[in-house]
């Protein structure tokens, strides 16, 4: 009960919008992992990154690293055999209370890639916000195999964005840093798309549900503002995920 409660007071940090702890919603959330995979496909190993949440509650990171072992995962390949691979693994999941003493975790979904080992929120810049000027940039970004940043370009067919916030999203993607899948023992170059989301209401709150939402034209799932999604990755999420409640 008391890190349920702990959970639930974590929970209401994250959404002011939550005034007693009798009254809450929802909250969507996203947990990361270092994970291995053997050639088989499965998970042999899994580091959680620091999340100041779920350092509290840690039996709701174990209720999702126990789903995650029970996925199919496509390796890496080296010379057309699978190979371990070390990848990133990012589950979104619904947290909602079901009683006083238990909290369902619905996954909504999960997709594998480099990891983040720096990452530098994009600044709204000032005479945008003057002129309240907002919208979504959508950068396809490549890196080589020490995780820098090699080049970047905007997204195409997506509305028209002010060019100022186009420029902040650019400037804080080339300070970016991943942590590339290790197929072998070699690193792998890669691609991502990197979405940021400039509201003026974010300002307030990280947490309007939809606002920021953006979705590629080949997922199913849509991906929160601050999410980013490896185009082909190495590893591959073979289980089909998507709803599964725990």
């Amino acid at each position: 009960m008391r890190a349920l409660l702990i959970l639930l007071c974590g929970l209401a940090m994250i959404d002011a919008a939550y005034a007693s702890t009798d009254d809450f919603h929802p909250v969507q959330v996203q947990v990361t992992w270092r994970i291995t995979i053997n050639p088989q496909g499965r998970v042999t190993a899994m580091a959680a990154l620091p999340d100041k949440l779920f350092d509290r509650t840690p039996q709701i990171r174990t209720r999702l690293e126990q789903a995650v072992r029970s996925w199919k995962f496509l390796p890496g390949l080296v010379d057309g055999k699978p190979a371990e691979t070390q990848s990133g693994l990012y589950v979104s999941a619904t947290l909602t209370p079901t009683s006083d003493t238990t909290i369902s975790i619905r996954i909504d979904h999960a997709n594998v890639g480099p990891l983040e080992s720096r990452m530098v929120p994009p600044r709204y810049p000032s005479d945008a916000i003057r002129h309240r000027k907002t919208g979504q940039v959508v950068l396809v970004v490549a890196y080589d195999t020490q995780g820098r940043v090699s080049s970047m370009k905007t997204a195409e067919g997506l509305p028209k964005v002010d060019a100022r916030l186009i420029d902040a999203a650019e400037k804080a993607t080339s300070q970016l840093k991943f942590e590339p899948e290790i197929v072998g023992g070699h690193a792998l170059a890669g691609r991502a798309i990197l979405p940021y989301c400039f509201t003026l209401q974010d300002r307030l709150s990280r947490h309007i549900q939809g606002k920021c939402d953006w979705k590629p034209h080949d997922n199913k799932a849509a991906f929160r503002n601050g999410e980013y999604v490896a185009l082909n990755p190495a590893a591959k999420l073979l289980t089909d995920i998507s709803g599964q409640t725990l």
